[in-house]
This record gives structure tokens, sequence and C-alpha cells, in this order.
């Protein structure tokens, strides 16, 4: 649970920041599916 509060929060800041788009370019795949899918859930995609 604690893990899908972290995401969360990255979530959140990467929002703000608009830069959801250079997380996607990213190479740790495994982080950025649970980013990802954490986003869908929430409505951002």
């Amino acid at each position: 649970m604690q893990q899908q509060q972290r995401l969360a929060h990255i979530l959140e800041i990467v929002q703000d920041l608009i830069a959801l788009f250079i997380l996607l370019a990213a190479e740790l795949i495994t982080f950025i599916l649970d980013l990802v899918c954490l986003a869908s859930r929430r409505g951002y995609l």
C-alpha cells in the first residue's frame, strides 16, 4: 500500500510539472507501467 501512495505522490508531482512524457521516455519500464496504470485509473490519460 505504501508503494501505491508513493506512486500517487510521484504522479501528482509529475502532473504539476507537466513532465509525464519525459518520464515515459525513461528506461525503468516497470516503474513507468505502474505510473501509467495509476494515471489511467485517475483519469489523467
